[in-house]
């Protein structure tokens, strides 16, 4: 069931008794025949998996829209665009395997359609707001003391670190009282990922701590990266398409039902 027990889909789909559609791999084209002709209404991939089968080339427009869960590393605006262009739309979440997977979603609203196309989808790539069921999310300074709280402002600018408080994070790490105590200092639940917090109160990841690349003695931010070199991280992709951790809801169903 993957990580984070599959964003909990496994069970949900199952308790609203919708069908699960298991592929043994990731099969691009498959996957979009499934998309005309199952009449598939939900599925969840990385940014990865979705840019790769946006520019398949059975890809397009489909007839009915079909909502897809995107988390597990920052999208770009231009992969959302990409996306809505092919009637797929987004549903934006971000968290860790700490906060049982998804604990924030960007959740869209009516005013930014009459936004600039790029105001729009640059919004709907933020990580958004915590759920109802954690209190809301925070980004606060991280050249403080351990164990010290404060927030950094909510102007987009300011760089902080995101944590979590709420019913939906982990109590601590399975024997493991150090790690345990450095993940909640100061009481809150620490996630490594930096971000600024708009003043509409959406947070956006600018590094998480496992997509901060070392070339020589740089460190880069991926996300932090032009959107022009989409074309380029898609020429990459190409290359691990049987990476292992690349999978979509359509897999992750598939190591569920063999299991039952």
């Amino acid at each position: 069931m993957f990580h984070a027990m599959g964003w909990t889909f496994p069970w949900a789909v199952t308790a609203v008794r919708g069908t699960h559609y298991c592929l043994r791999k990731i099969d691009y084209p498959e996957i979009w025949r499934l998309l005309k002709e199952e009449g598939i209404t939900h599925f969840n991939s990385a940014p990865t998996v979705n840019t790769l089968l946006c520019n398949d080339p059975a890809a397009e427009k489909l007839d009915k829209p079909v909502r897809v869960t995107v988390a597990a590393s920052p999208p770009t605006a231009h992969l959302f665009q990409m996306m809505e262009g092919l009637n797929l739309r987004p549903v934006h979440v971000y968290g860790l395997t700490e906060t049982y997977g998804p604990i924030t979603k960007g959740y869209h609203m009516a005013a930014w359609s009459d936004l600039p196309v790029e105001e729009k989808y640059a919004k709907m790539a933020r990580q958004g707001h915590g759920f109802v069921t954690s209190l809301p999310v925070r980004v606060i300074k991280t050249e403080v003391s351990e164990g010290h709280i404060e927030d950094v402002k909510q102007d987009g600018k300011e760089i902080g670190e995101i944590v979590f408080r709420g019913n939906i994070c982990a109590k601590g790490y399975y024997k493991d009282a150090e790690a345990t105590r450095k993940l909640f200092a100061g009481g809150v639940l620490h996630s490594g990922d930096l971000a600024v917090w708009h003043p509409d109160g959406a947070i956006q990841i600018l590094d998480r701590a496992k997509d901060i690349i070392i070339s020589g003695k740089s460190t880069l931010s991926r996300t932090a990266a032009p959107t022009a070199t989409d074309s380029l991280a898609f020429q990459a992709a190409k290359t691990f398409r049987a990476w292992p951790w690349s999978r979509c809801l359509l897999h992750i169903q598939t190591c569920w039902r063999q299991r039952v």
